[in-house]
């Protein structure tokens, strides 16, 4: 009777969760991973148990042994990416949260969730690459307000980051506005100068004589 025994294994785990007894929840719940290790209930209540003893990543271990055998799982890998979001290991997040958002792309929110455990680790270029790659999904979607959101305040950690600057210039085109499109030309040029990245400063001149052809300098 293995889906009885299951049920009794998950609701034993909750029960001992909610009374704040996790490392009982662990010990009845692994009964039941025992049974079926790809069983969701069982697998939450690992998560939650593991994570409120500050051992998110043992949990997150258990999951990936089991996406090793099932790769598209894409319930287990929402588990996963939960779990790497709690216990803020970024590196294991973008890596689950690119699988699933290659499985299935309406997933691309997740990626904000990536963006900010960046911002709070102070790391606004792994912010910016995240940025980029969800920004197709966010304008397509009609959030553009959202993706501007995310790149002003990548700017704001790091106002010569030239990821997000591109991002700036692609938002501006995106959007037709001519001012703000020029502007963050300007402001890409003078980054990628100071930075001796020839090919940004090379694209924002280009794009600038076109756009004020008669400005000689």
């Amino acid at each position: 009777q293995k889906d009885e025994a299951l049920e009794a294994y998950s609701e034993a785990g909750a029960r001992f969760g909610r009374q704040g007894k996790h490392e009982e929840a662990i010990r009845a719940l692994m009964k039941g991973f025992d049974i079926r290790s790809t069983d969701l209930r069982i697998l939450g209540g690992l998560v939650k148990a593991q994570t409120a003893l500050g051992r998110a990543g043992k949990a997150a271990s258990l999951l990936e042994e089991i996406l090793e055998n099932e790769p598209h799982n894409r319930d287990v890998l929402y588990l996963l990416i939960d779990c790497c979001l709690d216990s803020q290991n970024a590196a294991a997040a973008e890596k689950a949260v690119i699988k699933l958002v290659e499985i299935e792309p309406a997933n691309y929110p997740k990626f904000l969730d990536l963006i900010r455990i960046y911002l709070n680790v102070s790391d606004p270029e792994s912010a910016a690459r995240i940025l980029t790659m969800s920004s197709e999904y966010l304008l397509a979607g009609g959030q553009s307000d959202e993706c501007a959101k995310w790149i002003n305040e990548i700017l704001e950690r790091d106002s010569m980051q030239l990821t997000s600057l591109r991002l700036l210039v692609r938002y501006n085109s995106w959007l037709n506005d001519e001012a703000g499109f020029r502007l963050s030309l300007e402001r890409l040029y003078v980054a990628a100068s100071n930075q001796g990245s020839i090919d940004d400063e090379r694209y924002a001149l280009a794009q600038l004589i076109v756009i004020r052809p008669t400005e000689t300098r």
